[in-house]
C-alpha cells in the first residue's frame, strides 16, 4: 500500500511596501521604510505598525558640505595667521635681543651717549611698526572669524526657514552674497598685510 504525503501550502498574510512617494498619514506597511523630502534637505524614516505611525526627521541638509568647507577655511586661516604671529614675535625678540648687545657693547667700547640714544630710538621706531602691524593683523582675523560665524549662523537659519517653508530667499540670498564679499574683501586686506 503506497501512502502519498502532499504538502499543502498555508497561506500568508502579505506585507504591504511602503511607496516611495506616499505621505506618512498614507503609509500602511509594518516594516520601517525612508523617504527623503524637501530637496535632499530632510530625510524622514517612518515606521508603521496597524495602530500608529510615527516618523523621525534628521535634518541631512546638504548644505553641511558647504558649512564643513567653511570651517576648514577658517581653520586653515588661523593657523596661518598664528604661525605668521608665532614668526613675528621670534624675529622681533631676536632683533631687540641683538640690538640691545650691540648698544651695550657701544656703550662700553665707545662710551658715546650719542650712539647708546640714536640705538635705543631705532630699537624703540622698530618694535612699535612691528607690534603695530602684528595688531593689526590680530585685528583683522577676529573681523574674519567673527564673518565666518556670521555666514554659519546665516546658512543655519536658511535651514530652519527652508524646513519651516517660511521664508524669504531673496532676502537671505543677499545676506549671503554680502557676508562672502566681506569675508573676501578681509582675506584680500589680509594677505596685504602678509
Amino acid at each position: 500500500m503506497k501512502i502519498t504525503l502532499t504538502a499543502t501550502k498555508i497561506p500568508t498574510k502579505r506585507r504591504r511596501t511602503c511607496p516611495a512617494d506616499a505621505p506618512p498619514e498614507k503609509m500602511c506597511c509594518r516594516r520601517c521604510c525612508c523617504c527623503c523630502c524637501y530637496c535632499c534637505c530632510c530625510c524622514c524614516c517612518c515606521c508603521c505598525c496597524s495602530c500608529c505611525c510615527c516618523c523621525c526627521c534628521c535634518g541631512c541638509c546638504c548644505c553641511c558640505c558647504f558649512v564643513v568647507v567653511v570651517v576648514a577655511a577658517v581653520v586653515v586661516v588661523v593657523v596661518d595667521i598664528v604661525v605668521v604671529a608665532v614668526v613675528v614675535v621670534v624675529v622681533v625678540v631676536v632683533v631687540v635681543v641683538v640690538v640691545v648687545v650691540v648698544v651695550v657693547i657701544a656703550a662700553v667700547v665707545v662710551c658715546h651717549v650719542f650712539v647708546v640714544v640714536i640705538a635705543a630710538v631705532a630699537v624703540a621706531v622698530v618694535v612699535a611698526a612691528v607690534l603695530s602691524w602684528l595688531w593689526l593683523l590680530l585685528l583683522m582675523l577676529l573681523l574674519l572669524i567673527l564673518l565666518m560665524l556670521l555666514l554659519l549662523i546665516l546658512l543655519l537659519l536658511l535651514l530652519f526657514l527652508k524646513k519651516t517653508k517660511n521664508i524669504n530667499e531673496s532676502f537671505v540670498v543677499c545676506l549671503l552674497l554680502l557676508l562672502v564679499v566681506a569675508i573676501v574683501v578681509v582675506a584680500e586686506k589680509m594677505s596685504l598685510l602678509h
